[in-house]
């Protein structure tokens, strides 16, 4: 549970995003509801809300995901109720974090983002 905590205070950090407005990296599952974008560089990229029983909420953000090249690194359950969930998913030098939690019966919150893209000679 301490990791998790550690993990949590990182969150509000900065999330790399290019000076233009990125396209989407993956496909958006038909489930969202709603999403904004936000190019700042000082949160998520997109967050928003899917509408649906949480199983198919996580199973269209994940096949989305891996149809997309991806491949997830790790999961991190975030509660005991196992519909707060954060993963990191990998693709070449790309890496992406996609959080979700309920909102209410049927509806839950996402939000992803790059978390960096590793250049020539190891740095960011």
């Amino acid at each position: 549970m301490k990791h998790i905590y550690i993990l949590l205070a990182f969150l509000p950090l900065p999330l790399h995003v290019g000076a233009a407005e990125q396209p989407c990296p993956f496909r958006l599952p038909a489930l969202v509801a709603e999403k904004r974008v936000d190019t700042s560089g000082k949160t998520w990229q997109m967050t928003g809300t899917a509408t649906n029983a949480f199983a198919e909420v996580r199973s269209g953000f994940y096949a989305s995901f891996k149809e997309a090249g991806y491949v997830m690194r790790h999961e991190i359950p975030m509660d005991k109720s196992g519909q707060r969930i954060l993963s990191a998913w990998k693709k070449g030098g790309r890496e992406l974090i996609l959080m979700l939690w309920p909102i209410e019966r049927m509806k839950f919150g996402f939000a992803w983002g790059e978390t960096g893209v590793k250049k020539k000679g190891g740095s960011k």
